[in-house]
């Protein structure tokens, strides 16, 4: 019996081995079918080297994206995500792995493991590092890539963690980094009430650059974001560098509090000499300028004396493509009419407090009406932002611009961040001189005003866009003046946009007699044709009960009358 069971034992696992390995030829059958079917894709018509390139714009965008998270809680749950295409089939994956610039992209934390793949991987290709560093963890897990072996490859490096663990790892490593070409360091650390982490004596976050050899001499890309430095510093380390072509510094902040988190901004140390003649030094290849309350504290009082007075020295950025300039509104006009910018140049500038608008509006008059003709800027938006947040400030929002298109050269970006949005907007375009004389399009988000006052500064609006519908504008657009002469002479096109068109009566529209807007806009319309004026475009967008005879109506005035109703 014994021999008997053996044998039939045997006989089973024989056959089973059988079974097995028909099973992994159907299987390597099934896997090729299936992998010439792959082949009929449209996407594998797609040549091996431009799906390389895909392959690489994929992993950089990523991990632009990752950088954003690279400070925050979430920053130890997105590690490569990119590499999951070299997951998705056997083509796919061959190239990934014969793709070394995809590989070249290392995103590096306490918790992840050492980047050893990738930088087997990447072979010779520029690494692109980014990293969270702090005091507990120490620097071991880009230790590694920090390695002379390796350093010398990084072109881009971003780093984020408290500042007393950048200057550690910097005061190791900044001999390391000769072939850099952008530089990000960063910290979401903030001193509690009373540190002074921050303060004038605070150590500065480019001391291991001066104590080594300088700045990279390659660098291009220098951010400073939250971290103390000095100007003095910046000058003296900028002439190492064969020059720097974006520069974005935003200051160092303090908790006021604890418990409510209100944050005061530290001035950089530095007086307002140091700080021009550093600005001077990095200006001759500078592209991307952005300084954030980047201002010496002393010059807020030399600034509110000379912000309106011509400046008898300039500092000149000839290549400049993008100013940013956030700070208090005298700090910032005592910075910009000091600059001396091409007009292709973007303007952006966020300006707190009203005191100081005359001087920053001169000084932005006479730059963009300088080398531009007054035919050049056409477009304007104009919004009032009211206190939603319960802070105690408004924001009036003023965009320029040439064309229609936003990122058109030498557009404008100007935010006033002030307690009463409406007398800001008014000093603004009192002081503007002849800055807005060629508007053409006017966009407004303005829920009163005093509309006479506005339109007095756009002579040769031809095309009006408002959004919501004041019973105050209406009226005032549609009623000539004491003249009995129609405003706006050249004005043809005009488009509503989130308008209520019921008609209403008594206390819905604010003590008014009756109020139609549509009748009101008729009549309007077949005045303005009675004096050969007539509208060529009416456009109401994300409107609300329209009467649909009165817009028939008005179709048999206006040559083009639109209407799209909220759904």
């Amino acid at each position: 019996m014994s021999t008997r069971g053996t044998e039939v034992d045997s006989n089973i696992r024989a056959t089973r081995l059988e079974l097995r390995r028909d099973i992994e030829a159907h299987l390597r059958i099934v896997a090729d079918l299936r992998e010439q079917l792959n082949d009929l894709a449209p996407i594998a018509r797609l040549l091996p080297e431009l799906l390389s390139d895909i392959f690489v714009h994929v992993a950089d965008a990523a991990h632009d994206r990752l950088l954003k998270f690279l400070g925050s809680e979430h920053r130890y749950y997105w590690m490569s995500p990119w590499v999951v295409l070299s997951a998705v089939c056997r083509r796919f994956r061959s190239t990934a792995l014969g793709t070394p610039r995809f590989w070249s992209f290392i995103y590096s934390t306490p918790r992840s493991s050492t980047p050893d793949t990738f930088l087997t991987r990447s072979k010779n290709a520029p690494l692109y590092v980014a990293a969270y560093i702090d005091t507990r963890s120490g620097h071991t897990h880009i230790s590694r890539i920090m390695s002379p072996a390796y350093s010398k490859r990084i072109r881009e490096l971003f780093i984020n963690g408290p500042q007393q663990s950048i200057r550690t790892f910097l005061a190791k490593h900044a001999s390391q980094l000769g072939s850099i070409q952008e530089l990000v360091l960063e910290t979401m650390e903030g001193g509690g009430p009373g540190s002074d982490a921050y303060g004038p004596g605070a150590p500065s976050v480019l001391e291991p650059f001066s104590s080594s050899a300088g700045l990279p001499p390659q660098l291009r890309k220098l951010e400073l974001k939250q971290l103390p430095f000095r100007w003095n510093e910046l000058a003296a380390l900028s002439s190492s560098t064969a020059g720097i072509t974006s520069l974005i510094l935003v200051p160092a902040v303090v908790y006021r509090s604890s418990v409510f988190r209100s944050v005061k901004r530290i001035p950089i140390p530095g007086t307002p000499d140091q700080f021009l003649v550093a600005l001077k030094m990095i200006s001759p290849r500078l592209e991307h300028l952005r300084l954030e309350y980047t201002l010496p504290r002393a010059a807020a009082a030399t600034g509110i004396d000379t912000a309106t007075q011509s400046c008898s020295a300039s500092i000149n950025f000839p290549v400049l493509k993008t100013l940013d300039l956030s700070d208090d509104t005298v700090n910032v006009a005592y910075v910009f009419r000091r600059l001396t910018i091409p007009s292709s140049a973007a303007v952006t500038v966020t300006a707190h407090r009203k005191a100081g608008i005359k001087g920053l509006m001169c000084g932005l008059s006479a730059h963009f009406t300088k080398d531009v003709p007054l035919s050049g800027h056409k477009f304007i938006s104009i919004c009032l932002t009211p206190d939603l947040a319960g802070t105690g400030f408004e924001e009036v929002e003023i965009c320029l611009q040439r064309s229609e298109d936003e990122t058109s050269s030498g557009t404008l970006r100007l935010t006033l961040v002030v307690t009463n949005g409406r007398d800001a907007l008014q000093q603004a375009l009192r002081h503007a001189g002849t800055l807005f004389t060629s508007v053409e399009s006017l966009s407004i988000d303005l829920k009163e005003y005093r509309w006479n006052k506005l339109f007095r500064r756009f002579p040769r609006i031809e095309r009006l866009v408002q959004t919501f519908i004041p019973s105050s504008l209406l009226r005032y657009l549609t009623i000539p003046d004491g003249r009995c002469a129609l405003r706006l002479p050249r004005l043809s096109a005009v488009t509503f946009k989130l308008v209520d068109l019921r008609a209403r009566s008594g206390w819905l529209c604010s003590g008014d007699a009756d109020y139609e807007p549509l009748k009101l806009l008729l009549d309007w319309a077949i005045l303005r044709c009675n004096h050969s004026l007539p509208l060529e475009k009416l456009a109401f967008v994300d409107c609300l009960d329209a009467d649909v005879d009165v817009v028939e109506r008005l179709k048999e005035v206006v040559g083009s009358v639109e209407v799209r109703y909220d759904r």
